[in-house]
């Protein structure tokens, strides 16, 4: 704006074969105020698959409601802050007409899970990179190929077929089954065993 505020996310493409004069082909913006995503200081959190025209970052999205401009009036509305309604990666698709968007996709699995991600920037449940992969699978017909995506938060990585994105599996990154296994007690002769986390001596018994 005017002012200087961000007023959503945009994600553009330019025409740069002139460099000194790139004309902007196709754009897309979504949300209000308070939008944000990390795509926009990191560009490793960009996903882009050539090929497909794929197109995967990370979103918080924000959105003012049609009640919320109507009760708040034109002066006013261009200072509120939208409310949460997505906070993961949203995908989308580049084509001869532009940016076409396929849906989002979240980490978040509850109300509270939802309420939370929209205060803390760094939750642990917050999408912050996507990965592509191809593989044929066997059916019936023969072999197809299937596309999924892949997408990681600190907690875990969840794995969507791009048709349709539906969830085909995830893996909790912090199950204890996900750590190293303490070393062995049978070690090296004359060498103390040493433990990859600190253990406190249990209390002595009351009598």
């Amino acid at each position: 704006t005017e002012e200087g505020f961000e007023k959503g996310v945009k994600v553009a493409l330019f025409d740069v074969t002139d460099p000194t004069s790139p004309k902007q082909q196709y754009a897309l913006s979504l949300g209000d105020r308070g939008t944000n995503s990390e795509a926009t200081w990191d560009h490793k959190a960009f996903l882009f698959h050539a090929a497909s025209g794929l197109v995967v970052f990370p979103l918080q999205l924000r959105v003012v409601s049609a009640e919320q401009r109507e009760r708040a009036g034109p002066e006013q509305v261009r200072w509120m802050w939208g409310e949460l309604v997505v906070d993961g990666a949203v995908v989308l698709y580049l084509g001869q007409q532009g940016f076409e968007s396929v849906g989002t996709v979240t980490h978040l699995d509850s109300a509270l899970d939802h309420r939370l991600g929209g205060w803390f920037w760094h939750s642990v449940r917050k999408i912050y990179r996507a990965g592509y992969m191809a593989a044929a699978r066997s059916t019936v017909a023969g072999e197809a190929k299937q596309e999924v995506l892949f997408t990681y938060s600190q907690r875990e990585i969840r794995v969507y077929d791009l048709d349709g994105l539906d969830e085909l599996s995830r893996l909790n990154l912090t199950q204890p089954q996900c750590h190293p296994r303490p070393p062995s007690r049978t070690t090296e002769p004359g060498r103390p065993h040493i433990l990859p986390f600190p253990v406190m001596p249990a209390e002595p018994d009351t009598p």
